[in-house]
């Protein structure tokens, strides 16, 4: 295959690039309307603006459906075949559905400016544009000559309850709630939990020896199963309960981190970042145990630190430094995260501190969203212009991909 002889040959050359870069610049375009609206809505320090949807639901949206999928689907077009024994997606399918979902996430946006309809429209388009990934990756799975075809599947089911938890919100707004709950709990953490499940172990085998890769079925099917028990004990309206389901999954996280062999993995800085981003999630159901706990005794529990511990902790700091080793492989360098990066990753620890702990602090919590908002923004910013970049130019190795 000739190399590519244009910027757009070469942006388009592989299915990682486009879905990557997509989802890297919707990482920063979701926190600068977040932060405006903050900076406006709280502190009066920018004009306000009438969207056409609640801002909170925006926020929502662009935060569960507007960046991790981008991710998603760049992986499992690039990672995904290869599990299973079988050939990429052809250059026009991952095109279209990059094209889809953009388009969707456009009309999205021209919709909190202008209309509810359009932006509810581009939300169905987003889901289109999914629903044609998750078809594609479905007969693969099925084409697959592969015996081991678990993880491949259990994603397939947990794009499809993501796509129907977008359709619900697009339909009536009135379902934000019960939305948001099957997205994260049915869909995002599955996804999550299933890839860390199948590289983790596998990453950290390859780089520590010393380590024997553990990743039994039943552990794949108890961190994921617990995640939809959980959302199905929100949905039920039933939060003093769910710490029966939180409080063994934080414990199984705690011993899946020693597994894995966080303690071994510390000297290589790219694969340290996985570790301490997974551990993330057991320190985030442990505080939906104490929260739940706390309601069952009659307290107010914890509000909304656990939801962030486990979707910035874990879902931000895991997005970091998968993106970041998928980036590094998949351009011809070394793997290897270089000090500035592992400076970031750190800095990024603190977003997670303080969105969590803000409304805990002794100031206006507006103080604590907005500056959480632009670390986050320097975080993303820093890494799009590191990485981010890398997929506009071909591979250093000379491979073409």
């Amino acid at each position: 295959m000739p190399p590519p002889t244009s910027r757009w040959q070469t942006f388009t050359a592989a299915p990682h690039r486009v879905m990557f870069y997509a989802g890297a610049t919707q990482a920063l375009l979701v926190m600068v309307f977040w932060a405006y609206d903050l900076a406006a809505r709280f502190g009066g320090w920018l004009p306000s603006v009438n969207w056409a949807l609640p801002a909170k639901e925006i926020h929502a949206f662009l935060m569960l459906f507007g960046v991790f999928p981008f991710f998603f689907l760049g992986f499992l077009m690039t990672a995904g075949p290869r599990w299973l024994g079988m050939p990429g997606p052809g250059r026009p399918q991952y095109l279209r559905v990059f094209a889809v979902c953009t388009s969707g996430l456009t009309l999205f946006y021209v919709g909190i400016l202008s209309h509810a309809l359009v932006a509810k429209l581009g939300m169905l388009i987003w889901a289109g544009g999914m629903a044609d990934a998750t078809l594609w990756f479905a007969r693969t799975i099925r084409q697959s000559p592969q015996r081991d075809r678990l993880h491949a599947k259990v994603i397939v089911a947990a794009l499809t309850i993501g796509i129907l938890a977008c359709i619900g919100l697009a339909v009536d707004s009135r379902l934000l709630a019960h939305a948001l709950t099957l997205a994260l709990w049915g869909s995002l953490l599955p996804v999550y939990l299933t890839v860390a499940h199948r590289m983790i172990p596998f990453f950290t085998a390859n780089a520590v020896p010393l380590v024997k890769p553990w990743r039994p079925m039943w552990l794949l099917w108890a961190l994921t199963g617990g995640c939809v028990l959980h959302g199905l004990i929100i949905l039920a309206q039933l939060p003093t309960w769910s710490w029966l389901i939180d409080l063994p999954l934080a414990v199984l996280a705690g011993y899946t981190s020693y597994r894995w062999g966080i303690r071994h993995a510390q000297r290589v800085w790219i694969l340290a970042m996985l570790h301490w981003a997974f551990l993330w999630f057991g320190i985030g159901m442990a505080a939906y145990a104490i929260s739940s706990l706390m309601q069952l005794l009659g307290g107010i529990g914890l509000g909304l630190v656990p939801l962030h511990l486990i979707s910035i902790g874990f879902m931000g700091a895991l997005l970091l430094a998968m993106a970041t080793r998928v980036t590094l492989g998949h351009s011809g360098r070394p793997l290897v995260a270089d000090a500035r990066t592992w400076q970031i990753f750190w800095l990024f620890q603190l977003i997670v501190l303080t969105r969590s702990l803000t409304d805990w602090l002794p100031w206006s919590p507006a103080v604590g969203y907005l500056l959480a908002a632009v670390l986050w923004l320097v975080c993303f910013g820093w890494w799009h212009r590191r990485y981010a970049s890398l997929y506009l130019h071909a591979r250093a190795d000379g491979v073409a991909g």
